[in-house]
């Protein structure tokens, strides 16, 4: 192996992983670490030279793979607190949208009880025998009978409050004069989930 300066440079190490094979360098340090010394034992060489260019090329290589590391650190983490800020925006954003359903919620359900509060008033009470035995008092009519509106928040108080549906369809029946009595109900059983 040559001992000149085109030897010692040599471009060509194979490369991995954005630098050279660490085994590939440490074989070509060996050789000239070897062939320095040989040269240092023979009489008139110029050892401290050839010593100098090697440290120098080395550093240099050392050097710019710790710049090269470093560069890669840097844009990972980088990358990583883009990633955490999106995420943390995104959150904020799930936050807001729940806290805004959570209030519609709570307004509908405010709206419902309202209501279902100002037809249970209009509700009669249940038929109670009398103290001669007599079969059960009839039940007072809600004022306004043809109120689809008003027998639809009948039917919704009791199917929530858990009345067979034959019960509530008896007491539309009764009660109110519907078009499409069935559809109302199936539309609130639905609802009430029962």
């Amino acid at each position: 192996m040559s001992s000149d300066p085109a030897s010692i440079a040599r471009p060509d190490f194979p490369i991995v992983r954005r630098g050279y094979e660490p085994a590939a360098v440490d074989a070509h340090l060996d050789a000239l670490a070897h062939e320095a010394a040989q040269d240092a034992r023979r009489p008139g060489s110029d050892a401290a030279a050839l010593g100098a260019q090697t440290g120098d090329r080395v550093a240099e290589i050392v050097e710019a793979a710790q710049r090269s590391a470093e560069g890669i650190r840097e844009a990972a983490r980088v990358e990583a607190a883009a990633h955490v800020a999106d995420v943390e925006r995104a959150a904020a954003a799930l936050r807001e949208h729940i806290v805004a359903l959570d209030a519609e919620l709570s307004d509908a359900l405010e709206d419902l009880r309202a209501r279902v509060g100002s037809a249970a008033e209009h509700m009669p009470a249940a038929p109670r025998e009398s103290a001669a035995g007599d079969e059960a008092a009839t039940a007072s009519v809600v004022p306004d009978q043809a109120d689809a509106e008003g027998a639809r928040i009948v039917a919704l108080e009791m199917a929530l409050r858990g009345a067979p549906r034959a019960e509530a369809e008896r007491y539309l029946a009764e009660h109110y004069d519907l078009p499409d009595r069935q559809s109302l109900l199936d539309e609130v059983y639905t609802v009430a989930g029962a």
